[in-house]
């Protein structure tokens, strides 16, 4: 505002009124005033309500903006320091992502914008310096910004719903893949679970993984199992076995794929029944069914099949001790509530449903839970059906069902039910789907022939509908699913890369390089193969191949000459020559010579002159012996 009020006084006359810091640079103004701001930011910091990833810095070029303004105001009054005042309103407003659009802000901005413009134009029109044309003067500039009004109210309207809309699309990809506002930690592979706060990271939505199986319509990822407990800290479990999985697939065996964005140290969250895995490494199983990899998760890719049943256990009776055992300040209170809630009935799995269903039906799920997380608060928990979420749901169920006799135990990982590829049937699972849930140990009613465990782990969610993450798929085009759906796919790519052999990656990118620079040359490297080519079939085929059939003629030729004449040809000596010589000696007939001569002028005619070669052979047996 102080921006148009200032202008006023300034509109009428371009005299230097009030000109103050009049020899000081640009420059130097704008980088002092880049100081101020930020001494400004932080004396008084951003409020806390800035929905940028960076306010302190937001805030400082504010109020740098805003200083600069107020110097360039008091500089000389030029055409050019008008535009540097506007680039500044601009600039404030560009910065100004703190400011809610309401629909008054809408307004203003639009009158902002469009008053910017016709000042611009008021000042670029050249006055008139006779009076009598003073009037088409202010005519032609009313009826040209009344028209500027008219073509930009809709331009600008535009532009400020677009600021809104870039705006939201920005902050929401920012606060949900790279800098989420309400993060402060990522699940960590802990092994202790407390219960105490989750953090703010149940509402980080970055991507962890995806996994692919089908048939289903939610999928139980398990990173750990935790079985025992000491007033409100549940101990991973110790002692596990690991076997190694086999890489063969069986046809009656589901198979399903992997892709994990983020690593978890040597574990990889896998549903359970895993039978087989295969990647670019070694994969083992402990007796928790929680898959392991043989590197610092170098794999990000794998896949993997699930065995049709459940994998059997042994029920030990130090399975069994470890399961059921409950701290003793509160295991007559545990078996009293696990009575009141499962009644008369006797079947344990009948029991643990009563239990989950318990939970389920009378309980909201809430991440503010208002109690400790410890033995009395559990406890108060289950009697006053407070609101708790995931991990206080599933350690009250397991404690309950290990109050009547039932071995249980806490898994947590995470629980994917949003279904992106229906196709596929591909999950995706993020940060605040992490998850923790009962599992409880009961005899396994389908067991296959064969196997003699008779137990089997079954899963138990005891966590209500509301608090479990879901998928809603959005009608017409969502800019914020596109643009997921483009980060995803960026994701993908940075895995395939993280989980390729490097060294054959590189051989294959040297194949792929060079074929590709043969394909842009393949004109140039055809001509050149042809001018190769033809030269020598040119050259070659005559002075190589006919040469070969007609030296054998002319071998036999030297051997008359020996045994006919007893004359050899030296190797200085030209044909000519012989004939010379042979013409000199007295003993052989003239016809003879002749025969020799018409001979030797044929056989150079088809070896240097390219003639088809005449009946040689027959010409040597003709010419006969001397007499």
């Amino acid at each position: 505002m102080h921006y148009f009020l200032s202008l006023l006084p300034r509109l009428t006359s371009a005299e230097r009124r009030f000109v103050l810091f009049e020899n000081i640079p640009l420059s130097v103004i704008i980088l002092g005033s880049l100081i101020a701001g930020w001494t400004w930011g932080s004396i008084i910091p951003a409020p806390e309500s800035a929905s940028s990833p960076f306010p302190g810095l937001i805030a400082a070029v504010q109020s740098g903006t805003i200083f600069a303004t107020l110097l360039i105001y008091l500089k000389p009054f030029t055409k050019r320091n008008l535009y540097y005042l506007t680039f500044c309103a601009w600039l404030i407003v560009a910065v100004s992502i703190n400011v809610h659009f309401t629909g008054a802000m809408t307004l203003v901005f639009n009158f902002f914008c469009i008053l910017s413009i016709a000042v611009i134009i008021l000042h670029t029109i050249k006055k008139p310096s006779k009076k009598k044309h003073l009037f088409r003067y202010y005519r032609d500039f009313t009826l040209l910004s009344a028209l500027l009004v008219i073509m930009t109210t809709g331009l600008f309207f535009g532009i400020s719903r677009s600021v809104i809309l870039i705006d939201n699309l920005f902050m929401n990809f920012i606060g949900d893949h790279i800098m989420s506002r309400h993060y402060t930690h990522f699940l960590r592979m802990d092994p202790r679970m407390y219960l105490d706060s989750p953090g703010r990271s149940a509402w980080d939505r970055s991507p962890v993984l995806e996994v692919t199986i089908p048939r289903v319509h939610e999928v139980y990822l398990k990173t750990q199992i935790f079985e025992e407990y000491t007033n409100g800290t549940w101990s991973e479990s110790e002692g596990n076995r690991y076997i190694h999985l086999p890489k063969t697939f069986k046809s009656e065996w589901v198979q399903g794929e992997l892709t994990m964005f983020r690593t978890f140290e040597k574990i990889i969250p896998s549903p359970s029944r895993i039978a087989a895995a295969r990647g670019n490494t070694v994969y083992t199983i402990s007796d928790n069914d929680i898959l392991y990899t043989e590197d610092k998760q170098r794999t990000r890719i794998l896949k993997f099949a699930l065995a049709a049943s459940d994998p059997g256990v042994e029920l030990t009776q130090s399975t069994l001790d470890r399961n059921t055992r409950l701290p003793p300040g509160m295991a007559s209170q545990l078996k009293e509530l696990a009575g009141e809630i499962t009644g008369g009935e006797t079947d344990a799995a009948a029991k643990a449903a009563l239990i989950r269903d318990f939970f389920k039906n009378n309980f909201e799920y809430s991440l503010n839970v208002d109690f400790m997380g410890d033995n009395r608060g559990i406890l108060s928990m289950i009697r006053e059906k407070r609101a708790a979420y995931c991990t206080y749901f599933a350690s009250a169920m397991t404690l309950l069902l290990r109050a009547e006799g039932i071995p249980s135990r806490i898994a947590s990982g995470f629980l994917a039910t949003e279904n992106i590829g229906k196709r596929k049937n591909k999950f995706l699972a993020r940060v605040n789907d992490a998850h923790a849930w009962t599992e409880v140990l009961l005899p396994d009613n389908e067991r296959p022939a064969g196997r003699n465990a008779e137990y089997a782990w079954k899963i138990f969610d005891p966590t209500p509908s509301a608090g479990l993450s879901a998928s809603h798929s959005k009608g017409g085009l969502d800019f914020k699913k596109l643009g997921e759906n483009i980060w995803l796919a960026l994701l993908r790519f940075n895995a395939a890369m993280e989980n390729a052999d490097k060294e054959k990656l590189k051989t294959k990118f040297l194949i792929a390089l060079i074929a590709l620079m043969a394909l842009i040359n393949h004109k140039k490297i055809f001509a050149s193969l042809c001018k190769l080519y033809h030269p020598l079939s040119r050259k070659v085929s005559f002075r190589i191949k006919k040469p070969d059939q007609l030296r054998s003629v002319y071998r036999r030729y030297e051997h008359y000459l020996r045994s006919a004449f007893n004359e050899t040809r030296a190797g200085f000596e030209t044909d000519r020559e012989v004939i010379e010589r042979l013409k000199a000696r007295d003993d052989i007939p003239g016809e003879t010579v002749a025969k020799v001569e018409f001979f030797l002028g044929q056989y150079h005619n088809a070896r240097f002159g390219e003639q088809k070669p005449a009946q040689l052979e027959e010409m040597i047996l003709s010419m006969g012996r001397k007499k």
